[in-house]
């Protein structure tokens, strides 16, 4: 039986181009990690941002491509994202809500794929969206990146999408089970039903971003 979790179309990941990788770069030993994040635009929950190696000699899935194209409670995308955990080289960088409340959600988003080009071993990293990133060195070594909008069409990009998806919604799944009636089953993001639970209750310390004005409650 067909999967209809699965998206409409198969994408296919693009070669990352030999121009964007360091000078000098054998393709066929350098080490390729792509990254991507979630949560950033929730109101509730921690944020992920995630790096994923693909191991050279694996087998790509055909379908693998950006989370956003697949059913989040469907069977597909849980699938491709036990595959990227079996096979795949994963360097994770989570902030907590006070986190968030404290740097202000930019600076989380830029400190985190820092962190995960810091920490991930890879020669060249190549992050989806449009981010200025401060230069690195760890020891003597450059670590090289680039940041490029709708990188998911690369594969480690896209395996970085996914698994970060699947891994930060099982965290907020966790969340809204213990938080019932708040609306958070939506990952934590805005939704009618998440605002107005906050307008009748209150926000939550510690799952609810603080920092965040809601404009359908008049909030500036």
């Amino acid at each position: 039986m067909e999967d209809i979790s699965a998206p409409k179309k198969n994408p296919r990941s693009s070669p990352i181009p030999p121009e964007w990788l360091p000078a000098g770069t054998d393709r066929a030993y350098v080490r390729l990690a792509g990254a991507d994040e979630v949560g950033r635009g929730s109101g509730a929950g921690p944020f992920l941002a995630a790096s994923v190696e693909i191991p050279s000699g694996i087998e790509i899935p055909p379908d693998l491509g950006d989370s956003k194209g697949f059913d989040p409670r469907g069977r597909r995308i849980a699938y491709l994202a036990a595959w990227v955990e079996e096979h795949c080289l994963i360097t994770q960088a989570w902030y907590s809500v006070e986190e968030i409340d404290s740097l202000g959600i930019g600076e989380v988003n830029v400190a985190a794929f820092e962190r995960i080009i810091l920490t991930n071993g890879a020669d060249f990293t190549l992050v989806d969206g449009n981010l200025k990133l401060r230069t690195h060195k760890l020891g003597d070594r450059v670590n090289a990146y680039r940041c490029e909008t709708k990188a998911e069409r690369f594969a480690p990009v896209a395996a970085a999408s996914i698994w970060a998806k699947v891994t930060r919604d099982r965290v907020m799944a966790q969340i809204a089970q213990a938080h019932p009636g708040y609306g958070l089953e939506a990952a934590g993001y805005l939704t009618p039903a998440a605002i107005e639970a906050i307008r009748i209750r209150g926000r939550i310390p510690g799952v609810h971003r603080m920092s965040y004005r809601i404009a359908a409650l008049g909030e500036k």
